[in-house]
Parts: structure tokens; C-alpha cells; sequence
């Protein structure tokens, strides 16, 4: 219990990890293969992964409780776990009742005191979405139109996603002990560095490290929250909870798209593009640091654990 922040956000590193390889991928393979391999490799390798899952991801210990045939692969996850008990042949599994939400509605998330933490929550994830949205679509062209080559935007969009995992691997350690702390810390961390990006004129080793240093703000806060929304809400309605944040935050995520066109269609200066991303991330910091408040008030601290 003690780590469920970080097997959440370990379990979420695959995803820089294959947007880092696809700008990897576009900058090595798309000149001599044509642009048709991005698609050949995006289509090819997730039918791969589903052969290796199918055969190799293991299934949850509740659900093979739940069936009767398979109680000798319960009784080896149970000894794995918990060596020092003793597991006869005749021991009897059973999984403690609890309550569950059923259904989708999100009343349950504005009740018992969470309808403040919720909206905010919410607010977050949306002006998060739309700054990492912003940045994921519209970093490569802008980078285009300031001078840099073809290649140079290719590294800058696997820099963004690989200083993602390294920002990722720090909140690994600090999430579990400082609940919402380094979310704050991040957001407020990524707005001067967003805003470096647009002054015109920089050199190209400093554009990519500043294309690191926003991916190890956005991404890392992506993780960050992934874990928190994990955290916050009691077991009976966690899945819900999460659910509806992440679906929320896809309002962010088209939002930011559709922003980043009509800036473009506007015809504004480069400083002027990257203030957009800058801007929602400074609102994040704020609707973050309400959200620790109340963090702090309902857990008693900064940790986020009811015990």
C-alpha cells in the first residue's frame, strides 16, 4: 500500500517511451522509407504486444479467486506474497466484501465531502490536457517554422517525452510520501520553461533542452495525477473516479489541438505561440495548490492515505 503511487506511475512510463521512439522512428526510417512505415510499425507492433500479453500478463489474484478450478495458482501468488503464512492444500481463498458503486454516474464523486476535491480535480486535468495537448501537436511544426531542420524536430519531440520519463521516475519516489506537493512544484517549474521556448533566436542545443525540461514538467504532472486520482477516492467508487477525471481531462485534450490552430491561423509570434501552454500551466499551479489544501485538510497531512 505504501507504493501504490509508484506501480502506477511505473505502469505508465510505456507511454513517453513510445512517443519518444516515434519521433525516433519519423527522423531515422520516414526519409529513406516514406511516411507509410510510421504507420506500418503503429499497426504491426500493438498486434505483436496483444500475443505477448495474452501468454504472458498474469490475471488479477480476485479474479482467480472468484474461479473455483484455478484456487493452485492463488495458492502461488498468496505464498510469493506472503511466504511466512502457511497455505495447506485445503485453504480456502475468499475475497473480503465491500461496497461498490455501480453504475457510471458521477453523483458519488460530489458527495461525503469529495465535491470541492472533484472540481478541482477536474479543472487540473483539463488545463493539464490542454498544455501537454498543445505541446505534443504543435511543438514539431512551430519548431519548423522558427528555422529547425526536419531532424532537430524529430529529437525534440523524443526529448519532450524522455525528459517526461525522467520527471516520471523522480514523482516515483516523491508521490507516495508528499501527495500533491511535487504536482504543484512541476506545474509552476514548466511555465518558465514553456515560455523559453518561444524566444526566437536560441540555439539549437538549448531549444532541445528546454524541449526536455517541458516534457519533464507536463508528463511528470501527467503521471503525478494519474496516481493521485488513484489515491484520493475510497474503494468503492476509485474506479469511477478515475474514469470520469481522465474523461474530463480529454476536454483539455481536444481543446488544446483546436487552440493550437487557431494561434496558428492567427499568424502570432513564436513568444506568443508558447504563452498559450505557459498560461494554462500557471492555471494549473493554482487549482493544484487549492487542491493540496484540501488534500491536507481531508488526510491529515501530506500523504494521501486515509490511515
Amino acid at each position: 500500500k505504501r507504493l501504490r503511487a509508484a506501480f502506477i506511475i511505473i505502469t505508465q512510463f510505456g507511454i513517453p517511451a513510445g512517443q519518444a521512439l516515434g519521433g525516433m522512428v519519423s527522423g531515422l526510417w520516414v526519409p529513406a522509407h516514406g511516411w507509410r512505415v510510421v504507420f506500418f510499425l503503429g499497426g504491426v507492433v500493438p498486434l505483436l504486444l496483444t500475443l505477448v500479453a495474452y501468454f504472458l500478463l498474469p490475471e488479477s489474484i480476485k479474479y482467480l479467486v472468484l474461479q473455483a478450478s484455478r484456487v493452485a495458482e492463488v495458492r502461488r501468488i498468496a505464498t510469493i506474497l506472503r511466504p511466512e503464512l502457511p497455505h495447506p492444500e485445503d485453504a480456502q481463498f475468499v475475497i473480503p466484501s465491500s461496497a461498490v458503486t455501480t453504475g457510471i454516474s458521477p453523483l458519488k464523486l460530489f458527495s461525503a465531502g469529495l465535491a470541492s476535491m472533484t472540481a478541482l480535480l477536474w479543472l487540473v486535468q483539463i488545463a493539464l490536457q490542454v498544455a501537454n495537448s498543445f505541446m505534443i501537436s504543435w511543438l514539431p511544426l512551430l519548431l519548423r517554422s522558427a528555422g529547425a531542420t526536419r531532424s532537430h524536430t524529430a529529437v525534440s519531440t523524443s526529448l519532450y517525452s524522455i525528459g517526461g520519463m525522467i520527471g516520471g521516475t523522480l514523482m516515483l519516489f516523491l508521490v507516495d510520501r508528499f501527495g500533491a506537493i511535487p504536482i504543484v512544484a512541476m506545474f509552476a517549474l514548466g511555465v518558465p520553461v514553456v515560455v523559453g521556448l518561444g524566444v526566437p533566436g536560441l540555439p539549437t542545443v538549448v531549444v532541445l533542452g528546454a524541449a526536455a525540461g517541458a516534457g519533464f514538467c507536463i508528463i511528470s504532472i501527467n503521471f503525478g495525477m494519474n496516481a493521485v486520482m488513484g489515491m484520493i477516492y475510497p474503494t468503492a467508487i476509485r474506479s469511477n473516479g478515475v474514469g470520469w477525471t481522465m474523461a474530463v481531462g480529454r476536454i483539455g485534450s481536444l481543446s488544446g489541438s483546436v487552440l493550437g490552430g487557431l494561434l496558428l491561423g492567427m499568424h502570432l509570434s513564436q513568444r506568443q505561440l508558447f504563452l498559450a501552454p505557459a498560461i494554462f500551466l500557471g492555471i494549473g499551479a493554482v487549482l493544484c495548490a487549492l487542491f493540496l489544501r484540501l488534500c491536507i485538510r481531508r488526510f491529515r497531512g501530506y500523504r494521501l492515505d486515509e490511515a
